[in-house]
């Protein structure tokens, strides 16, 4: 049987990038659909899911305007808020092939409507195809291929700027189980991302190989080390590199302790910790050099509640903003509880610090703001098949740059059908 840490790391990652307006009811998993409460045992996972699924959200500011702003010099507009609509649909497929040797597909298509700033209008769309493969008992893996497509964050660009994100990843990954308590693991991927639309165009695209051993403990309760290289080409635009002629060769390495940690049936424990190295072969931006780590915990004082508190540290590459990397620093608090069956109540408390890197600035400080995040969610199953999630949202960003700061406000509701 393929190991749960495989199936954990080769889940289907299909949301495409606009369906980030709807995460806060996204994000809403139901107690019978595998939250993870005590108290409820899940449905059974079926060779087939089909889905459809309708939407709508009220945002107060989807393109982070300050306030204060004159709404006809930034959007052409003598407002700024604007509902939004979404209907998807989706499909998932699972079987075994031959023997041990399985194949999962799945494929997804989501249609936005803005009802104001109709130039907005856009379809967002994510495929993806694993092998799950087995040899013995203990050498198990999966190799795959996903891509997704979807509308760039429009609070980044400030303007209405219509830019869409395609990102294609192809990858490979394996454990093999020596003895009872050892295991090796290897994970080989490469990414390739591509903004177009009303900005100037940007790509990066990067190659990673990740090694890792682990002890695990009769309990299921691991610990290792890890190292990772990734080499690859950072995003750049002519506010990037004005020239066009720097090579945009980058570097990073990685080492750290993973584990993961069930102190009894009520606290779980599981992250990584090591020390990050990024540089670059020629553009002038101030390598990366430091500390990251990722680590969550998930309290369980009560057969219906769940508390999850996360923390993490890393790099990114955005194709949303223009900088070759973004530093990242941030903590969230995620309550839930179920009550029924049927219903699950949720909050989320998040705030992330971003320090972007990029080769323009001259004499100013580098961009650095804090983001801020307070969700309230429901979800509720009435009867088979059927679920209704709905959830608030206020956001804010504190930047050090003039005319970063916004705020807004989003009340969203989605129905979903699943065959």
């Amino acid at each position: 049987m393929v190991s749960r840490w495989i199936r954990a790391v080769c889940l289907l990652a299909l949301a495409p990038a606009t369906a980030l307006a709807f995460e806060a009811v996204d994000t809403i998993v139901l107690p019978m659909r595998g939250a993870g409460f005590d108290a409820y045992m899940p449905d059974p996972l079926y060779p087939v899911n089909v889905w459809a699924q309708a939407g709508a959200m009220w945002d107060s500011n989807p393109f982070g305007v300050r306030d204060g702003a004159n709404l006809r010099d930034t959007l052409h507009s003598d407002q700024k808020s604007d509902f939004i609509t979404r209907f998807g649909v989706g499909a998932n497929y699972m079987q075994k092939i031959y023997g041990r040797q399985s194949i999962r597909l799945g494929a997804r298509a989501d249609a936005f409507k803005w009802f104001h700033f109709n130039e907005m209008d856009n379809i967002g769309y994510g495929i993806a195809a694993d092998w799950l493969w087995e040899i013995t008992n203990d050498l198990s893996g999966t190799v795959g291929y996903g891509r997704t497509r979807g509308l760039a964050d429009p609070s980044e660009a400030q303007t209405v700027s219509k830019d869409y994100i395609t990102t294609d990843r192809i990858f490979a990954l394996g454990a093999w189980r020596v003895g009872p308590n050892f295991r090796l693991r290897g994970d080989v991927s490469r990414e390739k991302g591509d903004r177009s639309g009303d900005r100037p165009g940007a790509d990066t695209e990067s190659n990673t190989l990740i090694v890792g051993a682990d002890y695990i403990s009769p309990l299921a309760n691991t610990i290792g080390v890890q190292w990772r290289e990734t080499r690859g080409q950072a995003p750049t635009t002519p506010t990037v590199d004005p020239s066009g002629l720097l090579d945009t060769e980058y570097t990073e390495h990685e080492v750290g302790i993973v584990g993961s940690y069930n102190l009894g049936a009520q606290l779980r424990v599981s992250g990584l910790v090591g020390r990050s190295e990024r540089t670059y072969k020629e553009l002038p931006v101030e390598p990366f050099d430091g500390p990251v780590w990722r680590a969550r915990v998930d309290w369980l004082p009560g057969y219906k509640t769940i508390m999850t508190f996360e923390t993490y540290r890393a790099t990114r590459a955005v194709l949303d903003v223009d900088a070759t990397h973004v530093v990242v620093r941030g903590a969230s608090f995620g309550p839930q509880w179920a009550p029924t069956a049927k219903i699950v109540l949720s909050a989320r408390v998040l705030q992330e610090r971003r320090q972007y890197q990029q080769t323009n600035v001259t004499g100013l400080p580098a961009r650095d703001e804090t983001v801020r995040l307070l969700r309230f969610g429901v979800g509720w199953e009435p009867r088979r098949h059927y679920s209704l999630n709905s959830a608030i949202e206020y956001g804010e960003r504190t930047s050090n740059q003039l005319g970063r700061d916004f705020n807004h406000v989003a009340l969203m509701t989605n129905f979903r059908y699943d065959w």
